[in-house]
């Protein structure tokens, strides 16, 4: 009775930690797109961003964060959940810090590592969750634990950009790499590395790698300064982005 009451504490203990190794990634997720957000003034006046540039600030995230997401989900099935996910919060950090130590590089180029690290870590987080836990209110408490962050994050993000001039907190807060550095080794020790059914398929497929380029084909010229909606610069990324989707939905 003693050893299975032990082995069921060291069982939930695994599980509460997969859970907030999880939930801690995600928090990141959003707190990096929020955050920027009530920070963008600071940025345009310390470091003299056009307004096109100071959009990219926020679109080159989010624009690379919605496109990699598919592929996110099918590396984490296709490569192991743990591998995967470890490797994102390790991008995350890099990505975070190269960042930060390049505060004058072109606007739009800067948030794209993060925002790929971002859909990486938010896609096998919760493929994490979704095979890891019992279906049932043990699944649906992680599920809803996980989703809260996303409100969490943002509040978070809108809360404390505005009272950290400059762009260095948007763009790498200083203790989101260590965070995400420990959160990976935790994950490595509690996150088994499952796979996908569908390993037979291939990693890349067309539906998923032209998700990412269709997105940024409809927006491409959102950031470039004025263009006339019925010119071709305007009307020739919008078409393609579309066709692209309809090619491949």
């Amino acid at each position: 009775m003693v050893a299975e009451a032990s082995t069921a504490e060291g069982v939930g203990a695994r599980f509460g930690l997969l859970l907030a190794v999880c939930c801690v990634a995600q928090f990141m997720v959003i707190l990096d797109l929020s955050i920027v957000n009530v920070a963008l003034p600071s940025i345009q006046s310390s470091l003299g961003f056009s307004s096109p540039d100071l959009q990219w600030v926020v679109d080159a995230y989010s624009i690379t964060f919605a496109g990699f997401l598919l592929l996110g989900g099918r590396a984490a099935d296709h490569l192991g959940q743990r591998r995967m996910f470890v490797a994102a919060l390790l991008l995350f950090a890099l990505a975070s810090l190269a960042a930060a130590s390049r505060p004058t590089a072109p606007a739009g180029r800067r948030p794209r590592g993060q925002g790929l690290a971002g859909a990486l870590m938010a896609a096998s987080s919760l493929a994490i969750i979704t095979s890891s836990f019992p279906p049932g209110p043990k699944l649906h408490r992680a599920i809803g634990t996980w989703a809260a962050m996303n409100g969490l994050g943002g509040a978070a993000g809108s809360c404390s950009g505005d009272h950290h001039p400059g762009a260095q907190l948007a763009l790498d807060p200083a203790d989101q790499p260590p965070i995400a550095i420990a959160a990976a080794a935790v994950a490595y020790g509690v996150v088994s590395n499952r796979r996908g059914r569908r390993t037979a398929r291939a990693l890349i497929s067309p539906r998923a790698d032209l998700d990412g380029r269709s997105d940024g084909a409809r927006v491409r010229r959102r950031g470039g300064g004025p263009v006339r909606l019925g010119s071709s610069t305007a009307l020739v990324p919008i078409v393609l982005g579309v066709a692209l989707l309809v090619a491949f939905g």
